[in-house]
């Protein structure tokens, strides 16, 4: 989980692309084998909790929106 204060949605989606694309890039090296490791991402606004502005509302919505990513194929950022 990565809290980002002050940022609208735009932004927010951005830095999750930004963190996805650099763990897709990173080549991490097991033993003998070098490894690819993808990443999806859920992303949520406490502004969009409605009437119920807090921390369960917003981590369930972006919880939502991982399973979402994941279930469209991995390695994807969610935020709608």
């Amino acid at each position: 989980m990565v809290v980002a204060r002050g940022i609208g949605p735009a932004e927010a989606r951005a830095l999750a692309e930004r963190m996805r694309e650099t763990i897709e890039a990173t080549a991490v090296l097991f033993e003998a084998e070098t490894l690819r490791v993808t990443a999806s991402s859920g992303v949520a606004l406490l502004e969009e909790c409605g009437d119920k502005r807090d921390r369960t509302t917003l981590v369930a919505l972006a919880d939502a929106r991982l399973y979402r990513a994941k279930g469209a194929g991995r390695n994807r950022v969610v935020s709608d």
